[in-house]
């Protein structure tokens, strides 16, 4: 929530050092995602993929519940993130069924976020940004915070990707303004520098600028926020 990922990597390694003196797999299985997910914000992919997919080992010999569907939910979004769209869709895909059977809404939103956006960079605009949507509405509706704020931030990048600027535009400032009522620094970084980026693609670059220095000098920022914002007050000052 405060972009303090180092230190709730460390913490998360604590907790899965105990669970695993007490074999407690279900436990482990948690924990090796989260610390996948922490190792990603930090830039560090080799390790996301290593705790993905030691996540998805611990849990599969399991009876299947929500922290498995999270689990190959998990290994989508890494897929996704690395533009691998159609592994990201069959393991979205995988998830979002177990999550269904399961009744369990957040597994279901997480799975739908990433499946929108894998096909969605897979040239399924439409059904890509329906998913999205639909993750985006779910999260609202069951207050899910973190959940709302990835489909916030995935809808208003993908949208700067594709040129679709009045849109990205739109659905940042909505996912700034959510995320700043709950004290979501991480989310609200994150797309802080999504807007900057856009702007400085737009032209609009004393808006970038300022927008990008503002991302800038937050005292705990981590470096995905970073390489987002760069670009954008490079943009602004002539060296985009």
């Amino acid at each position: 929530m405060t972009d303090q990922a180092d230190q709730a990597l460390a913490r998360r390694q604590e907790a899965m050092a105990i669970y695993d003196d007490n074999h407690e797999a279900g436990a482990i299985g948690r924990s090796q995602r989260w610390l996948s997910r922490l190792s990603w914000v930090l830039g560090d992919n080799a390790g996301a993929e290593r705790y993905a997919a030691a996540a998805a080992r611990a849990l599969e010999p399991l009876p299947p519940g929500r922290e498995l569907a999270m689990a190959w939910s998990n290994l989508a979004q890494l897929r996704m993130l690395a533009d691998d769209n159609a592994p990201a869709v069959r393991s979205a895909s995988r998830a979002l069924r177990l999550a269904r059977e399961l009744g369990d809404r957040e597994a279901e939103t997480h799975a739908l976020n990433s499946l929108g956006v894998a096909l969605w960079q897979s040239g399924e605009l439409i059904e890509g940004s329906s998913r999205l949507r639909q993750s985006l509405d779910l999260a609202l509706a069951d207050d899910a915070h973190e959940h709302a704020a990835r489909a916030y931030t995935n809808l208003g990048s993908m949208s700067v990707r594709y040129r679709s600027y009045a849109e990205a535009d739109r659905q940042l400032a909505a996912g700034i303004s959510y995320t700043a009522d709950r004290d979501l620094d991480t989310w609200r970084l994150y797309m802080s520098a999504w807007l900057a980026r856009s702007r400085a693609e737009q032209g609009r670059y004393d808006a970038a600028r300022q927008q990008a220095a503002a991302v800038l000098r937050h005292p705990q920022l981590s470096g995905r926020a970073v390489l987002v914002a760069v670009p954008g007050r490079g943009a602004a000052a002539g060296f985009g």
